[in-house]
């Protein structure tokens, strides 16, 4: 791992909600969690989490994939 990718992924955990979305991921392992269930277990808005979500993304720290009209995040292992 590089510095800037280092950089880049601690920059993105060090705010308590993404450090705390990224545990989640961690225990729903590779199935992934969704993220109407993520609202729901961390009390956050849809709309703050879209932005938690689009800041761990552009770290590398998650993946996400579609199934029928679902998403579904999970840690990128």
């Amino acid at each position: 791992m590089n510095t800037t990718t280092a950089v880049e992924q601690f920059g993105a955990l060090a705010q308590e909600s993404r450090l705390g979305l990224f545990k989640e991921f961690i225990q729903a392992g590779e199935t992934g969690i969704n993220p109407s269930q993520l609202s729901e277990r961390m009390d956050i808005p849809q709309a703050t989490l879209s932005f938690h979500l689009k800041e761990l993304r552009q770290a590398g720290l998650v993946t996400v994939r579609q199934e029928g009209r679902f998403k579904f995040y999970s840690a990128n292992f």
